[in-house]
């Protein structure tokens, strides 16, 4: 491969067997010798030889590829083959490598951009700026989704996905590491995930990373162990405890509990602005990244009313208050503890009727 080349942009890079796939934006080699390699192109290692995939290729940009298998997926901002011989592949196909043909996706593919694949065993995390099938048969695949690739059906994301693109995923043991423009879920019910979060595929929650995240896109993850290494262009922790990153930095998914306090809990129920119709209500939030205890509030009138209940030292993320009146409204927090601090949730209002 030394001695030939594509003549323009080379935005991912796969293997299967001993043939070398990549995608991006191109149209042949450099040397103009071998043609019709619109965006995506085979290079055989052994004979050190390129040739066209089937179609000649796609009809515009490619930016991520992934076999599962011998089927290579593609995913970018195409809409059918170059020679429009196979269509309905917006935005991701699948190509069979043994037999050289194009299939679409169910619900044709995508609806926007497809910038990131990760595979664990046989489902294939997507990644991206779209938000539903491009048929829109399946919805509420906000900027990434799962494709299971042996029942071949999309799942949605656990709170819709996220409310911006994403740009990178990473696997690291039961856990999904996702990078790239955004602040929370797409729900809206998780919030403080700037630009990079965890999903635990056990538990189907997503949860934010230590400090919130960080102040800028992440643009890639390469897990090395037990430790991930992100990249973008971040120069800091989002609440700038964690500075000087300047757009590489390291993040220990076992040990950074050690010298970090917890994450903001998220409350759950109930919810704000809510009716409890039983006097002794029960109070619920998520888990809260290193937080080794938890105190809750509830306060009578406003935030800074009379005590109504507290409760401390608690290790579950759940409690019950003593009896509250009916026909009163109140407030209430959880703070989240741990030897390096403390982060408290907003306050949520609630009633007892």
């Amino acid at each position: 491969m030394s001695t030939m080349s594509l003549d323009m942009t080379v935005n991912a890079l796969t293997a299967v067997g001993t043939d070398l796939y990549l995608g991006g934006r191109f149209t042949e080699t450099a040397d103009g010798s071998v043609r019709h390699l619109n965006n995506i192109a085979k290079f055989d290692t052994v004979n050190s030889t390129w040739s066209a995939l089937t179609g000649n290729g796609l009809d515009h940009h490619v930016y991520a590829l992934a076999p599962i298998g011998a089927d290579l997926y593609v995913g970018g901002y195409f809409n059918q083959t170059a020679d429009q011989a196979a269509t309905n592949l917006h935005h991701i196909a699948k190509y069979d490598t043994a037999n050289n043909t194009w299939a679409a996706l169910p619900g044709d593919g995508l609806n926007s951009y497809v910038f990131v694949f990760s595979v664990v065993g046989t489902d294939l995390y997507t990644g991206g700026a779209f938000s539903q099938t491009a048929d829109g048969s399946v919805t509420n695949l906000r900027n990434i989704a799962k494709f299971d690739a042996l029942t071949n059906a999309w799942l949605p994301m656990p709170n819709n996905g996220l409310s911006g693109a994403v740009y990178a995923i990473a696997a690291v043991g039961t856990d999904i590491y996702v990078g790239g423009a955004f602040t929370q879920t797409a729900d809206g019910s998780v919030t403080d995930m700037r630009n990079i979060a965890k999903l635990n595929t056990v538990g189907n929650a997503w949860s934010p990373l230590l400090n919130n995240g960080l102040n800028d896109h992440v643009n890639t993850l390469a897990p090395v162990g037990d430790n991930l290494l992100v990249g973008g262009e971040f120069t800091s922790t989002a609440d700038a405890r964690g500075m000087n990153f300047n757009h590489i930095a390291e993040y220990d998914t076992t040990q950074a509990c050690a010298t970090q306090p917890p994450a903001r809990p998220m409350l759950v129920a109930p919810k704000h602005q809510s009716v409890a119709t039983q006097k002794q209500v029960a109070l619920d939030w998520e888990d809260a990244m290193c937080a080794t205890e938890y105190r809750v509030i509830v306060n009578e009138g406003s935030p800074q009313g009379p005590r109504a209940f507290t409760q401390t030292g608690l290790t579950d993320s759940n409690a019950t208050t003593t009896p509250l009146q009916r026909g009163k409204t109140y407030f209430w927090k959880v703070v989240a503890l741990n030897t390096n601090g403390q982060a408290v949730s907003p306050w949520q209002q609630f009633t007892v009727k």
